[in-house]
Formats: structure tokens, sequence, C-alpha cells
């Protein structure tokens, strides 16, 4: 039987996962809001959109039991191979997003700075 610190541990790296994927959806867009387009919250939509997606890649990689444990135990000392791509992508991929996000947020700001409408 678990301990309670196991599934706290276990929700930890879920809610920070899940984070990472919202945060980095609403950096794209944030940077379209700045263009100045008038509708619905753009950074609202794309970080829902990419958290259904990040999370529906996270239930289809860890459905697998040796990932799952990967993703929340870490590979074990005696294990050779302790690569994992996908675990690797999970955390890549929004971070990946947010690199391209934010730098394109600052130059539309920037650039909308230096030359107003």
């Amino acid at each position: 039987m678990k301990h309670s610190n196991d599934y706290l541990n276990i929700l930890g790296h879920v809610l920070v996962l899940a984070l990472f994927w919202a945060i980095s959806g609403y950096s794209i867009g944030a940077a379209i809001e700045t263009l100045g387009i008038d509708s619905y919250s753009f950074g609202v939509i794309f970080a829902s959109i990419n958290l259904i997606i990040g999370m529906t890649l996270f239930y289809g990689i860890t459905s697998d039991p040796t990932a799952e444990r990967i993703f929340f135990q870490g590979p074990r000392e005696d294990e050779e191979d302790v690569g994992y791509p996908q675990i690797g992508c999970l955390w890549i991929m929004p971070l990946s997003i947010i690199l391209f996000g934010f730098p394109l947020w600052l130059i539309i700001f920037v650039t909308r700075f230096i030359f107003p409408r």
C-alpha cells in the first residue's frame, strides 16, 4: 500500500507537468494577443489546448508500466538503459514552446512600442 507521501509526490509531478504545459500554451497565446486582435483571450485558449495535448501525451506515455515507474520514481540504479525519450519529450516540448513564445511576445511588444499604429 502506498503512503500519503507517495501520493503527494505523484500529484506534485503531475501538477508541475500540467502547469508547464499550460504556461507554454499561454506564452504563444499572449504573443498573439499582443498583435492587437480583439477577441477572447488567446492565452487562455492556447493554454487550455496545450494542457489537453500535454496531458493526453502524458496518459499515453505513462500507460506503459516501465515509463510510469521511470516518470514518478526515476530509473533504477541497476538499469543500463536509463534513457526513455518519450518522458524527455513530455518536458522538452513545452520548454521549446516557451523558448519560442516569450521571445516572440517580446519582439511583438517592442515592435508595437517602436511603431505604434
